[in-house]
């Protein structure tokens, strides 16, 4: 990505889909493992992506970044492993709230109907915060880029317009849900107590996909800044708030 080779990486993904889907179907129904066919499944997708991405790269694609193994790659590995460090500790922070929103529903009372609806929002409003998140690689891809050009303006430019397409997605997702809010619970659960609970909780997922359309993409030019330090000292207590 740092190199802009998107091609290689979309035709990869696209591939890795639709194995994915076929070994799902294997595990899942005509093996009948169900939910842990499903685990099993995810786990093979992301080590298929890891091994083909990693061929790309030491096939001599990606000539300009890799050279073969060498022990500079050990040189100033300190500040590269403190920024691995700190987006880790900001990834973990963004899992572990919603992570531990379904745990405090699990509390609440009818809890198997409000631990049902919440993950239905949730689900819904990870699906949208995708898009978010592919500016927010493309973005601090191209702000570090433009940056280390020493090119200001285009920096500035590139910031504000991943912001303001991210907006609009975020907007025009939320204008979606509210219209079909009538609809689009038949097609999590059948069962009508859910629906409705879904159905009240639309407006505020709404918002939420508005709002999380934006703040990834803030997190992105953060990042290409390489102020992910500050980023996450931020993450904690603004999930805090927003619970």
């Amino acid at each position: 990505m740092a190199q802009s080779k998107l091609m290689a990486m979309s035709v990869i993904t696209a591939v890795l889909i639709v194995v994915h889907i076929f070994i799902c179907w294997l595990l899942m129904l005509r093996l009948g493992w169900g939910l842990i066919g499903a685990a099993v499944a995810l786990d093979i997708f992301w080590w298929l992506s890891v091994v083909a991405q990693l061929g790309y790269v030491v096939s001599g694609s990606c000539r300009p970044a890799w050279g073969g193994f060498s022990l500079k790659a050990f040189q100033d590995l300190w500040e590269f492993a403190r920024l691995s460090l700190a987006s880790a500790l900001m990834l973990c922070l963004e899992l572990w709230y919603y992570v531990a929103l379904i745990f405090i529903a699990g509390y609440l009372k009818n809890a198997e109907v409000s631990v049902s609806a919440l993950s239905i929002c949730i689900n819904i409003s990870q699906i949208a915060l995708m898009v978010a998140v592919g500016i927010l690689a493309a973005t601090s891809v191209r702000v570090s880029n433009e940056l280390g050009a020493g090119h200001p303006r285009a920096t500035v430019f590139a910031a504000t317009v991943s912001i303001v397409s991210s907006a609009f997605i975020g907007l025009a997702i939320s204008v979606v849900l509210m219209s079909l809010r009538d609809v689009y619970p038949s097609l999590f659960s059948d069962d009508s107590s859910v629906k409705d609970v879904v159905k009240e909780l639309t407006p505020l997922l709404a918002v939420s996909i508005f709002i999380n359309s934006i703040q990834p993409v803030l997190g992105g030019n953060m990042a290409g800044d390489a102020l992910r330090d500050h980023l996450t000292d931020h993450c904690s207590p603004g999930h805090d708030l927003q619970g």
